[in-house]
């Protein structure tokens, strides 16, 4: 069982590893792109077709990827205040269903998102001349990962309280 647990995790690691690379790549690209699309439309007076589209797919990875990042790390925005003036049982109660509700939104995520994929197959983004569903990739893949996050953090912050 212990090495099982330790094959899990290790996946993991790797695979928020690769997440946040792949985010830290996004912002680099939409962030050099952006710079040379403003550059060519006030300097050179003609900005590349591809800019706005790149820098918008980039921005939809990089956006939708860091919420997963967030939640395994424990940096997304919630209300300690609230919670901290709660009765302690009720704190409890209040976080689980938190977990839930992500749990839920990030299924439906998963799901929708594979439909929005499905629809936009034979989409063309103009600029890049590419399939939409790239774009559109980016909502299950993230609601994957949430989901993932999510269930590490239940682990440690909702199952670790009950034992």
């Amino acid at each position: 069982m212990g090495n099982l647990l330790s094959l899990v995790k290790r996946t993991c690691n790797g695979l928020f590893f690769l997440a946040s690379a792949f985010s830290r790549l996004m912002l680099l690209v939409m962030a050099i792109d952006v710079l040379y699309l403003v550059f060519g439309r006030y300097v050179l007076r003609s900005s590349p077709m591809w800019g706005e589209d790149l820098a918008l797919t980039c921005l939809i990875w990089f956006s939708l990827l860091t919420v997963s990042l967030s939640i395994r790390e424990r940096r997304h925005m919630r209300v300690e205040m609230l919670l901290n003036a709660l009765p302690r049982s009720l704190r409890f109660t209040t976080e689980t269903a938190n977990h839930v509700f992500a749990l839920v939104f990030s299924a439906v995520m998963v799901v929708q998102g594979v439909n929005l994929c499905v629809l936009n197959l034979s989409n063309t983004l103009s600029g890049l001349g590419i399939s939409a569903f790239w774009q559109y990739l980016a909502v299950p893949v993230s609601g994957l990962l949430n989901i993932v996050a999510l269930l590490e953090v239940t682990k440690v912050e909702l199952w670790s309280r009950t034992r």
